[in-house]
Order: C-alpha cells, then sequence, then structure tokens
C-alpha cells in the first residue's frame, strides 16, 4: 500500500511531463530554478526561456513536431520521452543569472549540458537520464538577468546542433 502511494504521489508529480511527445518531434521543457522562486520577475524569465527553447527547437527541427510543455513541467516522464528533449537550468542569485541547456535523445537517454549564457562550465558527461544537471554546472561569472536572453541567442547555433546530432536532424 505504501509503494502504491509512493508512485501515486510521484506519478502526479507537476514537475514531470504529461505527454512524452511524438515519436520523431521534440519535447520543450520548462527550466529547472535554482535556487527555487515564486518571484515573478524570475517565473517571467523562466518562460522566456522556455519560448526560446522552442524557437530554438523549430530552427534545428522545422519538419518536426515541437511540443512545447506548459510550466512547471520540466523533466520527461519515466518511461522517457518519444522524442528528442530540450531543457534548461535557470541558475540565479536576484538581479544575475546563469543558464545551461541540456538535450537529449529519445527515450531513457543521457543528456548533453551545455553553457548556454557566458560563464558557465559544464562536465562531466553524460548526465544520466533524469538527473538533475546543476551538479555538472559551475558558474564563473553571472549576467544580469535582464540580459541574458541575448546571452543565450549569441550561443543557439551550439544548442541548434547539439539538439541535430541527438534528434537525428
Amino acid at each position: 500500500m505504501l509503494m502504491l502511494a509512493l508512485f501515486s504521489a510521484f506519478a502526479n508529480d507537476p514537475r514531470v511531463s504529461t505527454s512524452r511527445g511524438k515519436e520523431g518531434g521534440v519535447l520543450v521543457l520548462n527550466p529547472r530554478i535554482i535556487p527555487a522562486s515564486e518571484d515573478p520577475a524570475i517565473l517571467a524569465l523562466a518562460a522566456a526561456i522556455t519560448a526560446h527553447a522552442e524557437a530554438v527547437a523549430r530552427q534545428a527541427r522545422p519538419d518536426a513536431k515541437v511540443d512545447a510543455r506548459p510550466a512547471p513541467q520540466r523533466t520527461c516522464p519515466q518511461a522517457g520521452c518519444l522524442g528528442a528533449s530540450i531543457g534548461s537550468v535557470l541558475v540565479h542569485t536576484g538581479k544575475t543569472c546563469a543558464v545551461a541547456a541540456w538535450v537529449a535523445a529519445p527515450g531513457q537517454s543521457p543528456a548533453r549540458a551545455l553553457a548556454w549564457s557566458t560563464g558557465l562550465e559544464v562536465g562531466p558527461e553524460p548526465i544520466a537520464f533524469r538527473e538533475p544537471i546543476e551538479s555538472h554546472l559551475k558558474v564563473h561569472d553571472y549576467q544580469p538577468c535582464e540580459s541574458i536572453l541575448e546571452s543565450l541567442g549569441a550561443r543557439d547555433a551550439d544548442v541548434v546542433d547539439a539538439l541535430k546530432a541527438v534528434s537525428g536532424g
């Protein structure tokens, strides 16, 4: 009975995507926010990062079905996603931020992390399926949160290439 209760609690976790996406598609997941925050400015930035990740997914795979999940869905279900997945981590100190992206092939595949904003070091890889990537990040320098999206745009090509590599695109 206890095991069923634990499974039910995990199965209803709002951070887990309620969709596995489509085969051959891309599932866009919301950022993990470190430390957790209910600050409206941080939540708005997280939403903007998700929208940016969706645009990157469409650039990488223009003919694929792209499914952007609503907040707070930030991880694939335990069975894995049917298509490739892209997500991110938003690390903040109030007014300064750093962002890493991650991409994964379909299924219960390990993830590849990328420094999406400047001032980040990523490693070692690969990152096991559903393992939080923040333990693989070292932030050397934060940027003002209001300019973080410009920083992401400067590194989009790396994320596009990584997403193409894991999704066969």
